[in-house]
């Protein structure tokens, strides 16, 4: 889950990410981290911060993520 402020929308916003095809959680990761594509390090360099929450307040949910590796069962 993300929560964004005023500001980080408008940085969100100055990359013009709809004239490009990317996936939002790799879009999104990019804005806050070097992303390890050089295409998408230079389309999208780090202008956000990013802070996490402990404990947990958003979990996924017990089937996993589809778009991740699938577990055998």
């Amino acid at each position: 889950a993300y929560i964004l402020s005023s500001r980080g929308l408008e940085k969100i916003n100055k990359y013009e990410y709809k004239k490009n095809i990317i996936p939002a959680d790799e879009f999104l990761s990019a804005t806050y981290t070097e992303h390890p594509r050089t295409d998408i390090k230079l389309l999208y360099p780090p202008t956000l911060r990013a802070y996490a929450i402990w404990p947990l307040i958003v979990e996924e949910h017990e089937y996993g993520c589809d778009t991740g590796a699938i577990k055998n069962g």
